[in-house]
């Protein structure tokens, strides 16, 4: 048995000695390649050396920024792979948010987290699920354009400035990226094809969110919701909203900020696993300012002028035009086994 090991030393919660805790953890007896990347391309390259050479996983330790350059280094162009000829994606979390890790249900402590993909390998039990992806990127979590992206590329600005991140810095950069709308936003036609075969055009959209599953982000250890439905077991969902003015923005953020969400659905959703404890409560009624569409197969977005992009957290170059493709049954994850996800063997 061998496992590809990836560490992003630039990651909030990732460092030497965590690394170190991880190899002993594993090592001892599981054949473990560590690779300490300097860059994404450096993580895609050795999670697709990883795929060429039939690993049976590639562990991340880092954030959501990370394991999407896993992803993308497993899949990379091949769009129809098999999930069995695939290793399978385990995650010691180690970013700022980790939003995935969330999702999925993943421990934060080393020991528990190592400890989990060391019995997930050696009983040979994963699950199946899917992942979206945004022309020739995929994306884990959501892909967003507008305000979402802008936030994104403030907070970096804010950074760089010496700020560390923090709850307070985000929301910095949300009053940042508000304030300065009018230099990035641009009208959008979308057009969605949902799983059943129905198509729907929305106009005018300044803002939309595609999801592939909840939370949408994390704030400190609060879960924020777009669509707290969107789940890794169907198609994408897709938030999207067509005003982003002063009483609009106050009124989402207080949804949000008390768990109701974007499209206030909160409903049962801290995250896209299902609850056995209790059947989940009716979900709400979307916010008048937001349009929420489930299970969608195929989004295409084009805009009048270059809007931001942000992909897993990570700003992507603005565009005009994007295509976004919910692809089921993706990859196999080392995730615990009351998630109800589906099963997927290694072998």
């Amino acid at each position: 048995m061998r496992i590809t090991l990836i560490a992003n030393p630039s990651a909030t919660g990732t460092s030497e000695q965590r690394i170190d805790r991880v190899r002993a953890e594993l090592a001892d007896t599981i054949d473990t390649e560590v690779f300490v990347t300097a860059s994404r391309d450096e993580a895609v390259a050795r999670a697709r050396d990883a795929t060429q050479h039939r690993h049976d996983a590639v562990v991340v330790i880092g954030g959501d920024g990370t394991v999407n350059a896993a992803l993308n280094g497993m899949l990379g162009e091949n769009i129809d792979a098999d999930p069995a000829d695939l290793p399978a994606l385990g995650i010691i979390p180690g970013g700022h948010a980790n939003v995935f890790a969330h999702a999925l249900g993943l421990p934060r402590e080393v020991p528990q987290a190592a400890s989990l993909i060391r019995e997930s390998l050696t009983t040979r039990q994963s699950h199946t699920v899917g992942l979206g992806r945004a022309n020739d990127r995929w994306f884990a979590l959501n892909a967003g354009l507008g305000i979402d992206a802008e936030v994104i590329s403030s907070v970096e600005d804010l950074r760089q400035r010496g700020l560390p991140v923090s709850p307070a810095v985000y929301l910095a950069g949300l009053a940042k990226s508000w304030v300065q709308a009018h230099r990035w936003s641009s009208p959008m036609h979308i057009r969605v094809a949902s799983s059943n075969g129905a198509v729907h055009d929305l106009r005018d959209m300044v803002f939309v969110i595609v999801q592939n599953t909840a939370p949408w982000t994390m704030l400190g250890d609060l879960p924020l919701h777009a669509s707290a439905r969107a789940s890794l077991l169907a198609g994408l969902d897709v938030v999207a909203m067509e005003s982003l003015s002063a009483a609009t923005m106050v009124r989402i953020l207080g949804s949000v900020l008390t768990g109701g969400g974007i499209a206030g659905d909160s409903g049962d959703a801290e995250s896209s696993r299902p609850s056995s404890a209790r059947p989940p409560r009716p979900p709400k009624p979307p916010k008048p300012e937001a349009i929420v569409l489930h299970d969608i197969s195929r989004i295409h977005i084009t805009a009048q002028k270059p809007v931001p992009v942000q992909i897993d957290g990570d700003l992507w170059r603005p565009c005009t035009e994007l295509t976004l493709v919910g692809h089921p049954h993706a990859v196999r994850v080392l995730a615990p086994a009351p998630l109800g996800l589906d099963p997927g063997g290694h072998g």
